[in-house]
């Protein structure tokens, strides 16, 4: 890789605008659309912004175990608003299955199986 496409790499990590990355790299701002789309063509610049990518969304989104953590502080705070424990305590619920929104029921018909899926709430269901 190039230093010019590795800066263009690091200026396209800033906002994902391939034209503005260009620019702001070295490259003419009248060929700027067309280096920028050549440039995430290419395996290494690919490779390259793909991995930054990701550890970037690594370091920025929560786990799901970090956000049953927080939920579960919530839900334990008894100085949080009832609305906001009770919605907390709703989605740890839903996390842990504690909660029945629909039935599965899986059915051996010869050699194809057949899964019907009732969806909403149970009561709609035996009416």
């Amino acid at each position: 890789m190039t230093a010019k496409q590795k800066r263009f790499c690091d200026e396209y990590l800033i906002d994902c605008n391939a034209t503005q990355a260009a620019i702001r790299a070295g490259y003419s701002p009248k060929t700027a659309q067309a280096i920028g789309s050549e440039n995430l063509k290419k395996p290494v610049v690919k490779k390259y912004i793909d991995e930054h990518l990701e550890i970037s969304h690594n370091d920025a989104v929560m786990s799901a175990e970090e956000v049953l953590m927080r939920l579960t502080e919530i839900a334990r705070d008894k100085k949080e608003r009832a609305g906001n424990t009770l919605k907390a305590l709703e989605l740890l619920g839903k996390r842990h299955k504690l909660f029945v929104d629909r039935v599965e029921q899986e059915l051996n018909g010869g050699d194809v199986p057949v899964v019907i899926k009732f969806e909403g709430p149970l009561d709609d269901w035996s009416k």
